[in-house]
C-alpha cells in the first residue's frame, strides 16, 4: 500500500536532490547505491532498507527524524488521487465530510502494479 508517509519522504528526497543540483546517478554514487534504488525511493516504493534511506539522506547532508504524523493536505489528497487542482473531491457531501472521506479513502486505497483499486466506502456517519 502506498502510504502518505512514503510519498512525503519521496518528495523530500527528490526536492533535496534537485536543490543540490544532483542527478539521480550523482546521488546514487554518493550514497553507494544504484540509480534504480534512487528512482524507486523517489517514487515512494516500500521495501527499501532503512539503512539505504539513511545513507541517501546522509550523502545530501540530511537525516531521518520521527515526528507525529499529520493529516494529508488537500493538495496531497488531490495528488494521490490523480486529480487536477481544479477538480473537486466530493460528491454532493458537505465540506467536513469531504475531508473525512478523502482521508479515509487514502487509508483504504491499495496501489499495485500501477493501477488503483476502488477505495472502501467509509462507515456510516462519515468517520
Amino acid at each position: 500500500m502506498k502510504d502518505v508517509i512514503l510519498l512525503r519522504l519521496a518528495a523530500e528526497i527528490r526536492s533535496m536532490r534537485t536543490q543540490r543540483g544532483l542527478s539521480q546517478s550523482d546521488l546514487a554514487a554518493a550514497a553507494g547505491v544504484n540509480r534504480k534504488t534512487i528512482i524507486e525511493l523517489e517514487k515512494g516504493a516500500a521495501g527499501i532498507a532503512l539503512g539505504t534511506v539513511v545513507a541517501v539522506l546522509e550523502s545530501m547532508g540530511g537525516e531521518l527524524s520521527v515526528v507525529p504524523a499529520s493529516k494529508p493536505t488537500t493538495a496531497e489528497v488531490q495528488s494521490l488521487l490523480g486529480l487536477e487542482p481544479s477538480q473537486t473531491l466530493y460528491d454532493r457531501r458537505t465540506t467536513g465530510q469531504m475531508a473525512d472521506s478523502a482521508a479515509y479513502s487514502l487509508r483504504r486505497m491499495r496501489v499495485s502494479s500501477g493501477h488503483t483499486t476502488k477505495p472502501a466506502e467509509p462507515p456510516a456517519g462519515g468517520k
